[in-house]
Parts: C-alpha cells; structure tokens; sequence
C-alpha cells in the first residue's frame, strides 16, 4: 500500500520518465542522469585520455598495463547497458542491438581477432560520447583535465625535440598486433616527433585539444596565460610535422581571440557561429573533396611541393572508391576488421579520409544517415558554456582534419576526442539551480499537502 508520499511524488516520476525519453537531444539523459553510471563513464574516459598521453613509456616498460583501460572500457559499456536497461532507455538498447549486429557481421567476413581489435576503437567513440553526454553543465572536470593531458604531450615534445626520448629507437610490438610502439616515420628526411606518444598525429590531437580546451576555459579571453599556451601548443604541433592539425588549429585560436576583439569585448564565444558554419562545411567537404579531387595533381596544378596530397589524390582516394563501389559492400560496407591499420589487403591500409573510411567500414547509407546527424548536431548545438564552446571548437578542427585523415580509428585519440565532443554537443538541457530548488520546494508542498491531517 503507498504512503500519500509516494503518491504525491509518482506523477513527478511519471512526468521526468516521460521527458526523459522524448526528443532529440534527451534520449540519453537516463543513462547521463544516472550518477554512478556517469562517474564510471567520465573516470575510464579520462583513464583512456592519459594512457594516450603517457603511450610510448607504457608500451616501451610497462606493456601489460597498456590493456587495462580497455578492461575498463568493458565496465562502462556494462554499467550503461544496465542504467539504459533500468530506465528504458530505447536508443541505446537499440544502439547495443546493433553494435552487436556490426561484430558479429566483422566475424563472418573477417578474422575475428582483427575485428576485436577494429570494435574496440568504435567502443572508445561510443563510450567517449557517453561521457560527454553526461558532463553537466558548468562543471569543468574534463576540460581541465584535458588541458593537464596537453600540457604533459607538450612537455614529451620539447624533450623528443632537444633531447631525444629513450624510446625514439625502439621497434617492437604490443600484443594482439597492435602496431608499432615508437614509430620512426619521417617527413621530408625529418622524424615526426611524438614525445610520450605513440605516434605524431595522436600527440598532435590531444595537445590541439588541449589549446581548444583552454579557450574555452577562459572564455577565450587572451591573457599571458592562454597566449603562452596557445603558442606552445601550436609549435609543438609543428614540430611533429602534422601541418594540417596545425593550420586548422591556428585557424581555431585566431577566431577565437580576434572575433571578441572585433565585437569590443574582452572574451567571449561569438566565435562559434563562424565555427559551426566551418565545421558543417568540413562534414560536407569529407564527402566531396575525394570525388572532386580524385585523379588531381594537386603539386603540378598549384606549383607547389604537396607529396603527401598527391598521395591521396592519386594513389588512396580512387583506389578505396574503386572498393567502395563493389557490391554489396556498397550498400553493407566490409565490416569490422577489414580496414584500416588491422586491413589483410595492402590497398585499405590508408584511407585518409573520413568519410571513405565509414562508408567502407559500414556501407554507404549508413555513413550518409551518420553524416547526416552529426550535421544536424552542429547546426543546432547551443553554446552555453565554456563546455558547449570546447565541443563546438574542437568538433569543427577533426571534421576538417578528418578530410585528409582517417579521424575515426587513427590511434584511437582523434576518435575518442570525436565521440566526446560530439556527446558534450548533443547533452541534453539541464536546469538550472533555481529551477531545481523550485522544483523542489513545489514537490515539498505537494507532499505537505498530500499528508493525512
């Protein structure tokens, strides 16, 4: 039998389980609003962030440590899948339906130890999006704490560069054929510097994360601080060789400090408008730019020395669209295993480009349904908060690096930053304190007036 209590307070119930199963942007507030699960998402995610960062010693002395975050990974994909249970939360038993659907397609047509290998980095996208999803707003745990991972990538950096790391030699394996450790790529006779990384374009990504994370910490404000950091990270990023990373991070701090200056204000995310257009365009161009450019000799139309798009333009690009127009994997993709650094065939090794890497990986439809939505998330994502700005700012620099490189599964940074901020940008609308306390004080005189006398 119910106390008056518990009357007065089950059309509350009824009412917040209602909300939280409608619209777009709340169809996970279940899972985010639950905070158990939602430490437990946060803490591996961040778990997952300083492994990358601290990557080549771990790997070099350490290497059984290196799978633990994973086995972290598998705790959280278990404490969602039981929160989304417990509320009802349909999307992600939906989602979950299909993860499994995705492996267990990977296993029919592929070696089941490489699409292990190939679910996992889809599971750090998906559990960095959870995470994100439940970041509340005003609170700035991850921001910071990615600016911590950056500042550690920074230092790993300058001491490659003037010092030469212990492990900048070292050629051997992880388990489960995972790569290389220290990679000893080159540019141009130069070797691309990764610090504590394992690889330049990982190190390049978590400290351009970093610099975004920092703007949005100061409110883009440009102080001694944020000046000196945005310039150390912009040289470090540099100085691993990756140029594109650069160029659109420069882009993305020039925006942010010039555009308050413009509008005469000291700080501020005005900014984003002009992010946002610039990102949904770097979706599009992701699409576009392979088909346009296919076959072009981009050094002898320009007059300019670009090696490694001539690469892509005339090596990768067609050669992954000539596999992507076979059937049915056109319309199924190769799956789980197929592609990528975990690929049996030489020529699906190197995609360097987002979209061509999706499509290939789970077909066409479905990599234009995914496009599709992330578009959808930029176009109506709310800049709120110095949150809200970081996922704006660093969404719009891995699209658009994303059109020359493959962001999904490179080393698993770019993907868990992608997922992330794709979650902070698609958390749902919380209240406010004063709404919560009225909330509270209107439930409190429910209850009172419910009471027997």
């Amino acid at each position: 039998m119910q106390t008056a209590r518990q009357v007065a307070a089950a059309p509350v119930r009824s009412a917040r389980r209602a909300d939280d199963r409608t619209g777009v942007r709340q169809w996970s507030i279940g899972v985010a609003r639950d905070e158990r699960a939602r430490a437990i998402v946060v803490a591996i995610f961040l778990s997952l962030v300083f492994r990358n960062t601290m990557a080549a010693p771990i790997r070099a002395y350490a290497a059984p440590l290196w799978y633990v975050p994973d086995l972290f990974v598998l705790i959280g994909f278990g404490a969602l899948t039981y929160v989304g249970a417990r509320e009802r939360v349909i999307p992600w038993l939906v989602f979950t339906g299909l993860f499994v659907l995705l492996i267990v397609y990977g296993v029919v047509n592929n070696p089941p130890l490489d699409v292990l290998m190939q679910g996992r980095q889809v599971a750090y996208v998906v559990l960095a999006a959870f995470a994100g999803i439940g970041v509340r707003h005003g609170n700035q745990l991850l921001a910071r704490a990615i600016v911590v991972a950056a500042a550690v990538a920074i230092i790993g950096i300058y001491w490659d560069n003037f010092f030469k790391v212990p492990w900048s030699g070292a050629a051997f394996e992880g388990a489960l054929r995972t790569a290389g450790v220290a990679r000893d790529w080159s540019a141009n006779g130069v070797r691309r510097l990764s610090g504590f990384g394992l690889a330049s374009g990982d190190t390049s990504i978590l400290i351009s994360a970093g610099a975004i994370a920092m703007c949005g910490l100061t409110r883009n404000r440009l102080t001694i601080v944020s000046a000196i950091f945005a310039a150390l990270a912009v040289h470090t990023v540099l100085l691993t060789t990756q140029k594109a990373t650069a160029g659109w991070l420069m882009i993305t701090l020039f925006a942010a400090f010039v555009t308050p200056l413009i509008n005469f204000k000291r700080e501020g995310f005005a900014s984003a408008k002009f992010l946002r257009v610039l990102g949904m365009s770097g979706l599009i161009g992701c699409i576009l730019v392979p088909i346009l450019f296919s076959g072009v000799r981009f050094s002898e139309l320009l007059s300019v020395q670009a090696p490694t798009l001539d690469q892509r333009m005339n090596d990768v690009w067609p050669v992954a669209m000539s596999y992507l127009l076979r059937f049915p994997q056109a319309l199924l993709g190769y799956g789980l295993g197929a592609i990528g650094e975990v690929a049996r065939v030489d020529d699906l090794v190197m995609i360097d480009n987002m979209f061509l890497f999706t499509a290939l990986l789970v077909g066409i439809p479905l990599a234009l349904l995914l496009f599709g939505f992330t578009l959808y998330a930029f176009w109506t994502a709310a800049i709120r908060d110095a949150v809200d700005y970081t996922a704006l700012a660093l969404a719009t620099l891995l699209v658009l690096n994303g059109i020359t490189a493959n962001i999904i599964a490179s080393g698993g940074v770019g993907s868990m930053f992608l997922g992330m901020s794709f979650g902070l940008l698609l958390r749902p609308t919380r209240r406010s304190a004063p709404a919560r306390q009225r909330s509270r004080r209107s439930r409190g005189e429910a209850s009172a007036m419910a009471e027997p006398r």
